[in-house]
């Protein structure tokens, strides 16, 4: 689908029922502890961050109000380490290092989905920071895809297949920013959320816009472009231009 044609859905789609708003905050830190989701008193291993995700996940498909918010008065310390990206260790294998970040994607990719159970609804402020978690994991697996494949051996009897699953996870990386730069069209979502999801996408750009599919890079150029010219001057729209500046052909 072309860019302009995205960005007039956006826009035609104002009147959605705006139905990911979550109703008022229903738990607290003990509430959060009875679940068995880890204290907050300190920055969670990677199996306590797996474990709270998982449990989330669970709670938030039938209780939507258990679900952390992002600056919650109740949740957001919850909420806050979920945002964080636990240590790894620099020196342990390669598998060690790259799986953990594929399994964080799955956990959050599936929590992610519980705040937006509407696809055509807008996007409230949790998605996009957990969207952030996605980019981030991302970022931090790209420069490992390779060792990682290059540690199962010349002989590798899945190697085309590991290298298809890879080559479907990098436009997946195209997907999903597009995804997220289509946030900034659409002025049912507050523009200081819209700034911060185009913000986060701008962090991402440099490291994930070279890997993905060159029909996916086009498609982003384009969309990024049309927003550049669709939106007033202001801090969205200078955003956008550096992310439009980021993503500019490279000359000879």
């Amino acid at each position: 689908m072309r860019a302009a044609s995205l960005i007039a859905i956006v826009l035609a789609i104002g009147c959605t029922k705006k139905d990911n708003a979550l109703p008022a905050e229903e738990w607290g830190a003990a509430d959060y502890a009875a679940a068995n989701i880890p204290a907050v008193d300190h920055p969670w291993t990677h199996q306590e961050y797996l474990g709270a995700a998982a449990v989330l996940t669970q709670l938030g498909a039938d209780h939507p109000a258990r679900l952390p918010r992002y600056e919650g008065a109740r949740s957001g310390a919850v909420f806050a380490r979920l945002l964080e990206m636990p240590a790894g260790d620099p020196d342990a294998a390669i598998a060690e290092r790259f799986l953990p970040h594929i399994e964080r994607y799955e956990q959050i990719n599936a929590l992610s989905k519980r705040y937006m159970s509407n696809a055509l609804a807008p996007a409230p402020r949790e998605w996009m920071e957990l969207m952030g978690v996605l980019l981030r994991e991302s970022i931090a697996m790209q420069p490992l895809v390779e060792p990682f494949l290059a540690s199962f051996g010349p002989d590798d009897p899945k190697a085309a297949v590991r290298r298809g699953g890879f080559a479907k996870m990098r436009s997946g990386w195209g997907g999903m920013i597009q995804g997220g730069l289509m946030m900034a069209g659409d002025t049912r979502v507050s523009e200081t959320d819209r700034i911060a999801m185009v913000t986060l996408i701008v962090h991402a750009l440099p490291h994930l816009f070279p890997a993905i599919p060159a029909e996916k890079q086009a498609a982003i150029r384009e969309l990024v472009g049309k927003l550049v010219t669709s939106l007033p001057a202001g801090k969205l729209q200078s955003t956008l231009v550096t992310a439009q500046d980021l993503i500019a052909p490279k000359g000879p």
